[in-house]
């Protein structure tokens, strides 16, 4: 056994220290495999965030020029029911003025 083992020591040597060599470098490959997947994660949680603030800046925009359309809308509605309304008021002061008269 132990001529074995002098006549064998370097190529047992070599080979433990390869496996230990093996094993840091294949530690170090499956961390930078991670952190690549990670990257690559982030990178498209970053696309879709993108895609969501276009499109909801779009939608934003959409739902603000249909605010200033039903803004002039209802402005055009009060100047025409104030208007009847003021038409209203005045017919009816006439009237109840005429009937004062009448009395």
């Amino acid at each position: 056994m132990e001529d074995f083992l002098n006549n064998n020591a370097g190529p047992i040597l070599s080979a433990l220290i390869a496996i230990v060599i093996t094993w840091v470098f294949k530690g170090n490959l499956i961390k930078a495999e991670t952190k690549n997947a990670e990257a690559t994660a982030l990178e498209v949680m970053q696309k879709a965030y993108d895609r969501y603030v276009d499109h909801h800046n779009s939608k934003l925009e959409q739902m603000d020029g249909e605010i200033q359309l039903l803004k002039k809308e209802l402005e055009r509605v009060e100047v025409y029911w104030r208007t009847k309304y003021d038409t209203l008021m005045r017919d009816f002061k006439a009237y109840k003025k005429k009937q004062n008269e009448k009395y």
